[in-house]
């Protein structure tokens, strides 16, 4: 029994080591392969053109799969104004860190989910993202979360100082819940002290709270449009790119990501689905019966681009109509049969 819990532990450190271990000829090769080869599927039910689907890396940081990516999100986002009755961004912030980990990631997302139990009454539901930014010049990073809301109030505008206190509310829940553990000589405050904390942040009565150690940036808006919303929210897909040329923070960002949800539902929305779309989604044909078979891997001389943006297989590929292993398989435009 003590070797197998020795055993287990040894597993354990090893995956550890393994998750730390950033191989980046492989991420390399894997983005330079990216949408390099297509897979091709003929229609069974109609004399249409053969249809060629890109195969794509799903990187991180790839600018062709994160714009396809944050096209099918951006379109399940702007439909959750359906079920929403009064959609708000809000974005909460914390201080910089040295070093981006999956602890770092872990630990925010532990302080939203207490963050939004605490503020339920308020916050109905809603999607959030979470960001990670580079600041180059001082080597930091400034993880941050952007979120599309159900404010459980039927009104879309507020009085001026009314909406302020609800604003002053929410950013000192989120500043109890992030300013760590008590330290000599800084304020450490608790939920019964914001009576004292509003009249130092409030411009109307003391207004000495401007300080980082007692503030916490956040930002809450009314929704002026469903597409600028879902924007805000999945903005985080394009801004990786801004530091790819740094092999030291590209290892420490893909370490800290690695099988990390970046955007996830919750309250009275959670469940809505958000996947990424099935490759049965691209099999469309002209009688729209979008019954299919497989042809094959094809590379780049066997497939052409219509002015619609969609890839077809060329007339003169050399198929020959042949199947290959696995075409018995039909593919229906909605499932698999």
């Amino acid at each position: 029994e003590g070797a197998t819990r020795n055993e287990c532990t040894w597993q354990k450190a090893l995956a550890a080591v393994e998750r730390e271990n950033w191989k980046p000829w492989k991420d390399f090769k894997r983005v330079q392969e990216c949408q390099t080869s297509w897979l091709g599927f003929r229609p069974t039910c109609c004399e249409g053109r053969s249809v060629a689907v890109p195969v794509g890396c799903n990187h991180r940081l790839c600018p062709l799969c994160s714009a396809h990516r944050a096209e099918h999100y951006r379109g399940r986002i702007r439909s959750l104004f359906e079920i929403v009755h009064n959609p708000q961004l809000l974005t909460l912030t914390v201080p910089n860190v040295r070093k981006l980990s999956r602890e770092t990631i872990r630990a925010l997302r532990a302080r939203l989910r207490a963050f939004l139990r605490e503020n339920k009454g308020l916050l109905l539901g809603g999607v959030y993202s979470i960001e990670c930014t580079y600041n180059r010049v001082e080597k930091t990073w400034h993880p941050h979360i952007h979120a599309l809301v159900d404010v459980n109030d039927d009104r879309k505008k507020l009085p001026y100082w009314e909406f302020c206190d609800r604003k002053w509310r929410l950013e000192f829940s989120w500043l109890c819940l992030t300013q760590g553990r008590p330290v000599a000589g800084k304020r450490h405050w608790s939920r019964r002290d914001y009576p004292e904390w509003v009249s130092g942040v409030d411009p109307r009565g003391r207004g000495e709270y401007s300080r980082l150690g007692q503030r916490r940036t956040i930002d809450l808006r009314p929704c002026s449009s469903d597409k600028k919303a879902a924007y805000e929210v999945l903005k985080y897909i394009t801004k990786t790119a801004g530091f790819v040329d740094d092999y030291r923070a590209v290892s420490e960002f893909l370490t800290a990501v690695k099988g990390v949800r970046a955007i996830q539902t919750f309250g009275s929305c959670y469940g809505f689905k958000l996947e990424d779309p099935p490759l049965t989604a691209h099999l469309q044909c002209e009688c729209g019966g979008n019954k299919f078979e497989p042809i094959g891997l094809l590379g780049l001389g066997m497939v052409k681009l219509s002015p619609e943006g969609k890839w077809y297989v060329r007339d003169d590929a050399p198929i020959h109509g042949r199947r290959c292993r696995g075409s018995a398989h039909v593919f229906r435009g909605e499932h698999h049969a």
